[in-house]
């Protein structure tokens, strides 16, 4: 580990040194940038310094959030003149942004984009405000991504201390790349994805045939795996800061770090479900050590994975009564809140269950494993490093597994409805 999104296919199919890459060739593209206070921030057309570009839209909550913590927190953690921030005030002029200036007390200077040019310039396609833009002094792009909260401004000061520290350049979207393969993460949703597929229709016998078979495709045609992948990474990348990701690239690539690699990726073999069901038979009259059993629920605890699964389990429960729910004459169906209710309330029950089903999961993974080399696994996870690289990887599956449900959900009402047409209920 961290095989994080191994250990969840696996549950679930159980029945329950930096790299050297090129930069990103975007050139600034302009000659002249004027602040709202008539400030020329392109003197000879050229950057002062690196330069954090910030595109904001104060109609979002989250943009005027960003501007103050840039300036009350970021802006003071560097020292003062190592590098700029240049905000863009999408969809804004002058005097609007002058107010919201004096209101956020933004600390940097800002530039008006009434008409979205810069913005159009600088951000990429679909992407969403607030959106950063770190560029060197040549011009060329070092990172970029969106979005605000607390893991967001720590990736954020952590790769523009990273990059001035060490006065080069990475690709973090190249580095992240490498990671992703080494932590086996694109094979794992590769897995994800035919698990849900293949599982959509386990314990569906009375649904009829039909109705099953529209359900089906609409769950598939919300579940693409390229998307999952680009969309993992599109999470991930404000998660992370380049010292996490260098950190959990070397120990993936350490002697020892290979080895459990090697272990977890068993979880993803065809034939694991089976062996794992003869593992757990044989192990229910072995009295496991303490001392494993406490290692590995520490590994759990810090990875996050039973969390992750109780969640996933909610959610398909929901889902899936809410379906059958959906089959009843309308004067005995329950109702959304209600099966949501009742389902949140087994949540504890689940949780607990989750909880020992991860534990035995991980002696099986790991039976080959010593005491002392999980413990140094679990010293790593311990880590700054470990820790924000296991909360990026969770919080990006789980916001991922919801956008899913979410879309499959919208698809459901026309379903339905149609089907009701036909029966008569």
């Amino acid at each position: 580990m961290n095989r994080i999104l191994i250990l969840i296919l696996a549950l679930l199919a159980a029945g329950c040194a930096p790299a050297t890459v090129v930069k990103e060739n975007n050139e600034l593209g302009i000659s002249s940038l004027v602040s709202i206070d008539g400030k020329e921030l392109l003197p000879n057309g050229r950057l002062k310094g690196p330069t954090l570009f910030v595109i904001l839209s104060f109609s979002c909550p989250h943009c005027q959030e960003a501007a103050g913590r840039i300036s009350d927190w970021i802006i003071p953690e560097i020292d003062s003149g190592r590098f700029n921030v240049i905000g863009i005030g999408r969809d804004h002029d002058a005097e609007d942004l002058k107010l919201w200036r004096e209101g956020l007390n933004i600390g940097f200077d800002l530039v008006a984009d009434p008409r979205r040019e810069l913005a159009d310039r600088f951000m990429q396609q679909d992407a969403d405000v607030p959106a950063y833009i770190f560029f060197d002094q040549s011009g060329a792009v070092a990172f970029r991504y969106e979005g605000w909260s607390l893991e967001t401004g720590q990736a954020l000061l952590g790769d523009i201390r990273f990059l001035l520290d060490n006065r080069r350049y990475v690709n973090k979207s190249r580095l992240l790349d490498e990671v992703l393969v080494l932590t086996r993460v694109d094979a794992s949703i590769d897995g994800l994805s035919v698990n849900i597929s293949e599982g959509f229709g386990a314990n569906t016998d009375k649904i009829p045939e039909g109705l099953l078979l529209a359900l089906q495709k609409n769950s598939e045609d919300n579940l693409d795996v390229e998307s999952m992948k680009s969309g993992i990474r599109r999470m991930m990348i404000s998660r992370l800061d380049y010292t996490a990701l260098n950190d959990m690239r070397n120990w993936e690539k350490s002697p020892l770090g290979t080895k459990l690699g090697e272990m977890a990726g068993r979880a993803l073999k065809p034939d694991f479900t089976r062996e794992h069901e003869a593992y757990v038979k044989r192990i229910d009259s072995d009295d496991p050590p303490r001392l494993r059993v406490e290692l590995l629920a520490r590994l759990d605890q810090l990875s996050g994975s039973s969390e992750l699964m109780t969640h996933i389990g909610l959610v398909t429960a929901i889902g899936f009564m809410s379906v059958m729910d959906s089959l009843k004459p309308r004067e005995e169906q329950a109702g959304f809140d209600n099966i949501r209710n009742f389902v949140m309330s087994r949540r504890d029950g689940l949780a607990a269950n989750l909880r020992g089903a991860t534990v035995v999961l991980l002696m099986h993974i790991y039976q080959d494993a010593s005491d002392s080399e999980l413990k140094r696994l679990v010293d790593f996870y311990e880590t700054r490093s470990g820790q924000m690289y296991s909360r990026a990887v969770v919080a990006s599956l789980a916001q991922l597994l919801n956008e899913y449900n979410a879309n499959v959900v919208k698809g459901l009402p026309p379903i339905m409805e149609q089907y009701r047409n036909v029966t008569g209920i």
